[in-house]
């Protein structure tokens, strides 16, 4: 019985295989049985499994004619789903936001797909779903649920109870990057002067750092200092803390608060607990500002706009806004209205109506040449 890696493969990524041998003198054949799995880790508990199932007389329950796990590969994606998100969230460390907005995901793959055994679901069922979806709601969103099914089942891949992941090769829909709103300097002003009292330090907060909803719902004073004017994020998407100047405005808004804190939360209700939904709030306030249809979300996308429009360099933006690569942050370069006026005001002023009319010859070369030709004749 042995643990070894073969590979890369074409992701530049290893498998490792367990290995081991059926004896005869437990009435096996005497074959060589190999599982392959995603980490070492995963190869060396599985072929201990193996190994005890061999001991106490249960290897033939358990498992298959080449050593699989029987339960997976007999049971349907509707009974094994729960299992492969719970183990998806413990290997990535899911926070309690996104287990619940997958979970919700999840219910979909589901229906369409839960009573095909593991085993059996192929490209072309996970085709026949994303085009059924499409029908249902937008192109990112299927983009979104092919990309859970695709973690759950590299799970079983890399458990070993499925060989190969039939969601890699489909092709997602195209998404337009650039498909979401910023706020112009006036439009923020209208939607700050429309938020009530509890929401608009909340919105501030997020106009002048370009935290993440759930950063800033999590923000405790520890992390906020005042005196250096600095906000620290531990807790972050990317998993790289950072940290980000506190803007003069939100500085005197954090003041205030300060002054009346009652809880280790930075934003709460007045009974001081933490302030966790505001979407009634918000909806009230883009109502009142004539903002219908911005997202909360859209106030990191327009901080991070008023950066790059303000000549800040990528790296520092990146660093700000806690991107993991410049790729991200490449998508808050694109022009402005304001940007754009700017750059064209700055051409030189050629062709100007009284500027050609000074310049004008009062006959052209081609005419003179003519005239001069008449004259000889």
């Amino acid at each position: 019985m042995a643990v070894y890696r073969r590979g890369p493969n074409k992701d530049g990524k290893y498998t490792w295989y367990a290995e081991w041998r059926l004896p005869k003198r437990l009435g096996f054949d005497g074959r060589k049985c190999r599982v392959g799995f995603g980490s070492k880790d995963n190869a060396e508990i599985e072929l201990a499994k193996r190994k005890e199932a061999l001991r106490d007389g249960t290897y033939l329950l358990k498992y298959s004619q080449k050593g699989r796990d029987k339960r997976l590969v007999t049971r349907t994606f509707g009974d094994v789903a729960q299992e492969l998100l719970d183990q998806r969230a413990q290997d990535r460390g899911w926070k309690r936001r996104t287990i619940s907005n997958n979970g919700y995901a999840s219910s979909f793959l589901v229906s369409a797909l839960g009573e095909k055994r593991l085993a059996d679901i192929n490209a072309l069922d996970v085709e026949r779903y994303k085009r059924k979806r499409r029908k249902q709601v937008s192109g990112p969103t299927v983009n979104r649920e092919l990309a859970l099914l695709s973690a759950l089942l590299q799970v079983a891949v890399e458990s070993g109870e499925l060989i190969a992941n039939p969601v890699r090769g489909i092709r997602r829909y195209r998404e337009n990057e650039n498909a979401w709103q910023y706020l112009s300097p006036d439009e923020a002003d209208r939607l700050i002067a429309a938020c009530a009292p509890r929401l608009r330090p909340v919105v501030l907060c997020a106009i002048f750092t370009g935290m993440r909803a759930g950063e800033i719902r999590d923000l405790l004073w520890d992390y906020v200092d005042l005196r250096r004017e600095l906000i620290w994020i531990r807790d972050t998407k990317s998993g790289e803390p950072r940290e980000i100047p506190i803007h003069s405005v939100l500085r005197r808004e954090l003041v205030n608060l300060r002054r009346r804190r009652i809880s280790p939360h930075v934003f709460t209700k007045a009974n001081g607990e933490q302030y966790r939904d505001w979407r009634s709030a918000w909806r009230t306030a883009t109502q009142q500002a004539k903002l219908e249809g911005l997202r909360f979300h859209d106030l990191r996308h327009t901080f991070g706009t008023w950066q790059t429009s303000a000549g800040t360099h990528p790296f520092i933006v990146q660093a700000l806004m806690g991107h993991r690569t410049q790729a991200m942050t490449r998508r808050y370069s694109h022009a402005t209205s304001a940007g754009k006026r700017t750059a064209v005001d700055k051409l030189p002023s050629v062709g100007g109506t009284d500027k050609l009319r000074e310049l004008a010859p009062t006959s052209t070369p081609t005419r003179r040449r003519r005239a001069a030709d008449h004259s000889e004749h």
